[in-house]
C-alpha cells in the first residue's frame, strides 16, 4: 500500500471513528430525553402542604397569585402568565425540589419540554418560568413574554430580603441577579440574550426581522447599548459599591449620573429612536427594553422636557395591553 493510499486508509477510519462516537452520543441523549419524558409524564400526587405567600401589594394581588398556584396544582394552563407565590414542600415525579427566595416560596422546576413546530403553531402548554423582581430590567422580559403569547410563570425574587443571594436563587442563578428564565434546555439571564430567546421561540409574534441580517443587528446594536451603557450609566446612582469602595469615589459616580444619563437619552432621541418604535414603523424586542430603562429616568436626574420623543415612546408603550399586564403584574411603578 503506497503512501497515498495509506493516508486516505486513516481519514477513513478517523471518519468511521468519529461517526460511531456520534452515533452513541445521539443514543444516550434519546436515552435520557425518553428516561426524562416518562419521569415528567407521572401523574403529581395531591399536595395539601402548600401555604400562601402575603403580597405586599394588597388583595387583588394575592387572589391572582392564588389562582395561579391553583392552575398549577390542577396541572392546566389558562393562556395567560401564572403569578407564582406559593409551593408545596413535597417534591413530585420529574421536578426539582422547591424553596425559597427571601419572604417568597419557589415552586418546584418542571423539566421543560416542547416541540419547535408546535410553539410556532401556538399548539404548545411548554411553561417558561421568569424570575423577576419589581423596578428592575426583567420588566422587558416579562413584556416580550405577553406580546409573544407565550405561556409562562412568573416568580418573585424578594430583594428587600436578599432573596437574590439565597442559596436557592443562586442554585438558579449563580450571578445572584435578575432576569432568569428557566426553559427546558437550562437557564438563561442577561436581557438582550432572554429578549432574542422569546423571538425566536415565537417567531409568529414577529418581535425580531430575523429575515434581514443587518436589520437584525440593528436590533442588536440597540440592545447591546441599552445593557452596556445605559443600564450601567444608571446602576451608578445606587451600585456605586460595584466598582468601588472608597466613600468618596461612590459619591462622585452618584454626582456623574444626571449628565451621563442624558448623554445616552440624547443620543437615543436624536439619532437611535426612529419613531414612532425604536426601529421605525415596526415593533421589536427593542421596545420593551427601552421602556424599560427610560422608566427610570426621572430617578436619574434627566430633564424629559428635552426628550419629547423618548417620552412620546413610553406612553406608546403604555397603551399596549402586552405591557399593562406586564406592569400591572409586577406593580411597577411607571411615571
Amino acid at each position: 500500500m503506497d503512501r497515498t493510499a495509506r493516508i486516505q486508509r486513516v481519514v477513513e477510519i478517523q471518519r468511521m471513528t468519529h461517526a460511531g462516537v456520534q452515533q452513541r452520543r445521539l443514543r444516550r441523549r434519546q436515552a435520557d430525553a425518553a428516561q426524562q419524558d416518562a419521569a415528567f409524564r407521572q401523574p403529581a400526587p395531591a399536595r395539601d402542604d402548600r401555604e400562601e405567600f402575603v403580597d405586599p401589594r394588597g388583595a387583588a394581588a394575592a387572589e391572582h397569585a392564588a389562582k395561579g398556584v391553583e392552575n398549577v396544582a390542577a396541572g392546566g394552563f389558562d393562556g395567560a402568565c401564572r403569578q407564582i407565590r406559593v409551593a408545596g414542600a413535597a417534591n413530585v415525579p420529574g421536578q426539582r425540589p422547591g424553596g425559597v427566595v427571601g419572604h417568597c416560596l419557589l415552586p418546584p422546576v418542571p423539566m421543560l419540554h416542547y416541540d419547535a413546530q408546535a410553539v410556532a403553531d401556538g399548539r404548545t402548554t411548554v411553561m417558561l418560568r421568569l424570575y423577576y423582581a419589581p423596578g428592575t430590567c426583567a420588566l422587558a422580559t416579562h413584556i416580550a413574554l405577553e406580546e409573544a403569547g407565550a405561556p409562562y410563570e412568573a416568580v418573585l425574587v424578594d430583594f428587600r430580603s436578599q432573596g437574590q443571594r439565597s442559596p436557592e436563587y443562586l442554585a438558579i442563578n449563580p450571578k445572584g441577579r435578575v432576569p432568569a428564565l428557566v426553559t427546558e434546555n437550562g437557564t438563561l439571564t442577561e436581557t438582550p440574550a432572554l429578549l432574542c430567546f422569546v423571538a425566536q421561540l415565537f417567531p409568529q409574534a414577529e418581535l425580531a426581522p430575523f429575515a434581514d441580517p443587518f436589520a437584525f443587528a440593528r436590533v442588536q446594536e440597540f440592545n447591546s447599548y441599552l445593557c452596556s451603557t445605559v443600564h450601567v450609566a444608571h446602576a451608578h446612582r445606587m451600585r456605586g459599591a460595584r466598582w468601588a469602595d472608597d466613600a468618596a469615589a461612590i459619591e462622585a459616580m452618584k454626582r456623574k449620573v444626571p449628565s451621563n444619563a442624558t448623554e445616552c437619552y440624547a443620543l437615543i432621541e436624536h439619532k437611535l429612536l426612529k419613531g414612532p418604535w425604536v426601529m421605525g414603523e415596526r415593533y421589536t424586542i427593542c421596545d420593551p427594553y427601552l421602556f424599560t430603562l427610560a422608566s427610570w429616568i426621572e430617578g436619574d436626574g434627566v430633564d424629559t422636557a428635552k426628550l419629547p420623543r423618548v417620552m412620546e415612546h413610553r406612553r406608546r408603550m403604555l397603551a399596549r395591553p402586552a405591557v399593562q399586564k406586564a406592569v400591572s403584574a409586577e406593580g411597577a411603578r411607571i411615571p
